[in-house]
């Protein structure tokens, strides 16, 4: 009789442990997850940061050749339509160069949001994935000490 209570609590304590552990590592996982969605969420942010930097600096590199373009055309004495358009170029491509930072930076933000959401996703099912585990564990030691009785 001992001997079959002894089995009865080992197997008992085994299920809880196991129980247990299926939903720590489902929470670890979970939380993991969390921090991987929150290093996503501050690239995107940072994303937008650098955007900004970029298209300043392009801003100020635009000046400058605008500057020189327009020193070099007075000091040679040209003047007209052709130095207007050249600068006008100049401007254009600029401002070409400043939308396509933009949209390169809207997709980078685009692309670690969305993978901060699949890590909030992912976090859910660890977590629930972990409970389930743990249910599973305890059905089954329920199981061994049914089929123990009978």
């Amino acid at each position: 009789m001992c001997g079959a209570m002894l089995g009865m609590v080992t197997t008992v304590a085994g299920g809880l442990f196991q129980a247990m552990g299926s939903m720590q590592q489902g929470a670890q996982q979970a939380e993991q997850l969390k921090a991987q969605a929150a290093f996503n969420n501050r690239q995107a942010s940072i994303e937008a940061i650098e955007s900004g930097y970029k298209s300043y600096q392009l801003g100020r590199q635009t000046q400058r050749i605008v500057g020189a373009q327009e020193a070099g055309y007075a000091k040679a004495g040209i003047e007209g339509e052709s130095p207007v358009d050249t600068i006008k170029a100049t401007l254009s491509e600029a401002d070409m160069d400043k939308q396509a930072i933009r949209f390169s930076t809207e997709l980078e933000q685009g692309n670690y949001k969305y993978r901060a959401k699949i890590n909030e996703m992912e976090a859910k099912e660890a977590k629930s994935a972990g409970y389930m585990g743990a249910l599973g564990a305890l059905v089954g030691t329920g199981t061994k000490l049914v089929s123990s009785f009978v």
